[in-house]
């Protein structure tokens, strides 16, 4: 059994994931919205979709905490395997939307003339994300601008 104080700790550590899994999701889907603005510049990262459903494969291991915070006792070890089950599809889910997406993104890119910039865009991490234009000289542009 666990006491109040744990209960009421587990309750702010809910809360708290709670509103981070909103907030990454949020950003996750206000980039994508951004995407589909097809501006003359566009910073594509593929971890936009993975952010948009971080949700959906953090919120079962949220639940696993739910009887400690109503019952204070643990979930059944069967329970939390079917949870862990539950979040791990849902994780290969997003990784399969993540590959789909930015192939079906990035030959519409293609398709409405825009060009990656090569590098790495400013203010991203290597890797993370790839810079498309509508024209190579704002590709120079951001360069210079260093």
């Amino acid at each position: 059994m666990y006491n109040h104080k744990q209960r009421f700790f587990a309750t702010l550590g809910v809360l708290f994931f709670l509103i981070l899994s909103i907030a990454i999701s949020y950003a996750g889907i206000d980039s994508l919205i951004d995407y589909l603005k097809y501006e003359e510049a566009i910073n594509f990262s593929i971890w936009s979709v993975f952010a948009m459903f971080f949700p959906t494969f953090s919120l079962p291991f949220l639940v696993l905490i739910l009887p400690v915070i109503f019952y204070g006792e643990m979930i059944s070890v069967e329970s939390g395997r079917i949870f862990v089950k539950i979040s791990c599809a849902f994780l290969i889910l997003t990784v399969i939307c993540m590959v789909i997406f930015s192939s079906i993104y990035t030959s519409s890119l293609t398709r409405k003339g825009y060009v990656p910039c090569k590098g790495t865009p400013i203010g991203w991490t290597p890797g993370m994300a790839k810079r498309y234009t509508t024209d190579q000289s704002v590709c120079n542009r951001a360069k210079n601008n260093n």
